[in-house]
């Protein structure tokens, strides 16, 4: 520990001490953590890291309506191959208020001393609601944010305003917002040529230039018992760039509306509709966007043990610079129904077989040409054959078009799970995937045909409350071969000590991973733990002792 982890650790005890007197403080905490890691690389390169962290955090009520809260952290890292890193971190923040005024404000810095990295970081802001009786509610944040990089980096500024007002109708919730925010940048450049050379490097600042103008309206309406809502919005926004080292600089102006309306017209029947309008516009580029989406959505109970979904998009886009028209149109069908499950004990009541199927395609166009197509089928089920022992299925088929390469391409998986809860002390868990993929090119080319499949089975046994046993197997086959084999044992003799060792390794890669863990809860706030692992690239060992109140 260096003589400046020393002094601070006995600043933070004082602290603690100091705040904890009675009446002065409700709540303190102090935490200590050393980490000692040991690495020995391939090249029989020994390298040794300690980290050390301090974490201060102090609130206390002054009154009913102040509440303050202070922390600090402290990190410091020394390493065989880098000086001494520091990191600070204190924050201070302050609540005021009550149930119609309430101010919140707090302040942040981060500052970082590295070899080569010299960095600051300063956040501030502020928060003031007020909620009158029978009035709007009124709202204005305020942030700020200060960057120093250094003389050779630059730094940055950036802060930013948000108004908003919130009225409570009989018919609905009507809200005015407002928010402001601008960025400004210095960085300081050097020729990458001359940059060896210190006395012909010619420096060059840039200085770049962010503004954010966004206004929003928002209402919300609902009635008859929340069967009908409404919800629509209207946002317009301005952004002006001016970057000077990339030598870009713009000004965008974008209008965006949104209608969602829901309903329903019975207890087996929900409708839902969305329409968003969009256009933006860019003076740099003289272009100018369009786009339309509507998006609706239909659910439908028509008997007792089956839900049908529709769902229906249709989204288009203009562009006037380059005189284009992109539309994607998308559709698809869900059915759920519920089957009873399957009765092999007369004397066993089953749950019943829970199923899905989903069908969707999508087209996509180009000035009326077709793109790509994609027709998809996805086919799920589950139930527990018997209890203590679960089955899942899913089947998906996929089927996409390139109508401009003439490129077709199939794929079909298939995954298959299964639990078998044999006793209370072991189970078994078993999973097999199998994916093929057939791919057309255009041009009278060939097809190119893969195969992979996927089988892994694992067993958990826990003779005890305190020792467990885990021992699972992936095995790899088709056009891709390999073995997988884990093993991971753990050891509870006592509450407060535990043991866990794990190794892994793999067949065709001859990869191998060996872990051990020791974690011992020394007091209630009291910890240590020590790491071993020894992979086949490099070799590591840590220490880690914690303290926190």
């Amino acid at each position: 520990m260096t003589e400046r982890s020393q002094v601070l650790l006995v600043v933070f005890i004082a602290l603690a001490l100091a705040f904890a007197r009675p009446g002065y403080s409700q709540q303190i905490r102090l935490g200590v953590d050393y980490l000692y890691e040991k690495r020995q690389e391939p090249d029989n390169k020994n390298e040794n890291n300690f980290i050390q962290t301090y974490d201060l955090i102090l609130e206390k009520t002054l009154r009913p309506l102040y509440d303050l809260r202070f922390k600090f952290q402290f990190r410091s890292e020394q390493g065989d191959e880098r000086r001494d890193r520091l990191q600070n971190l204190p924050s201070l923040s302050l609540n005021l208020g009550n149930e119609v005024v309430r101010l919140n404000s707090g302040f942040s810095k981060d500052s970082i001393r590295e070899q080569d990295m010299d960095y600051d970081l300063t956040r501030g802001h502020s928060t003031f609601m007020w909620s009158p009786f029978r009035l709007p509610r009124f709202t204005v944040q305020y942030r700020s944010e200060k960057r120093d990089m250094g003389e050779e980096e630059g730094s940055g500024k950036e802060k930013g305003v948000l108004v908003r007002e919130d009225y409570d109708l009989a018919v609905g919730i009507f809200t005015l917002s407002h928010s402001y925010a601008v960025e400004k940048e210095r960085v300081r450049d050097e020729d990458p040529l001359d940059s060896r050379n210190s006395a012909l490097a010619e420096e060059e600042e840039y200085h770049n230039y962010d503004l954010y103008n966004r206004g929003q309206i928002n209402y919300q309406f609902s009635a008859l018992d929340s069967r009908l809502y409404l919800n629509s919005s209207y946002e317009l926004s301005h952004h002006d760039k001016r970057d000077e080292e990339a030598k870009n600089s713009y000004r965008l102006l974008e209008q965006k509306a949104n209608f969602r309306f829901s309903g329903l017209p019975s207890h087996t029947t929900a409708v839902h509709y969305n329409l968003v309008l969009g256009e933006a516009q860019k003076w740099s580029e003289d272009d100018r966007q369009r786009s339309v989406g509507n998006n609706i959505r239909t659910e439908i109970l028509p008997l007792r043990h089956l839900k049908t979904i529709l769902e229906a998009s249709h989204d288009n886009q203009w562009e006037t610079k380059d005189d284009e028209r992109h539309s994607v149109l998308t559709y698809g069908l869900r059915l759920e129904p519920q089957i009873p499950g399957l009765l092999l004990d007369p004397n066993i009541p089953m749950p019943p077989l829970k199923t899905s199927l989903l069908l969707s395609s999508s087209l996509s166009k180009n000035n009326g040409q077709p793109e790509y197509r994609t027709n998809s089928a996805l086919l799920k089920g589950s139930t527990e054959i018997y209890p203590g022992v679960e089955v899942r299925t899913d089947f998906e088929l996929i089927n996409t078009k390139d109508y401009q390469d003439r490129d077709k391409k199939w794929e079909e998986e298939i995954k298959i799970d299964t639990s078998f809860a044999l006793r209370d002390d072991l189970k078994y868990y078993l999973r097999d995937e199998n994916r093929w993929t057939q791919f057309d090119q255009g041009g009278g080319v060939s097809s190119v045909n893969t195969f992979e499949g996927e089988l892994w089975h694992m067993i958990t046994y826990r003779p005890a409350d305190q020792l467990f046993l885990t021992l699972d197997n992936k095995i790899e086959y088709g056009d891709i071969k390999n073995k997988y084999y884990n093993y991971r044992i753990g050891w509870v003799p006592v509450p407060k000590l535990r043991i866990e060792a794990r190794y892994q390794t793999a067949e065709e890669t001859k990869d191998k991973y060996f872990s051990s863990e020791l974690n011992i809860n020394m007091t209630r706030t009291l910890k240590l733990r020590i790491k071993y692992t020894y992979p086949s690239d490099d070799q590591v060992i840590s220490f880690r002792f914690t303290l926190k109140t």
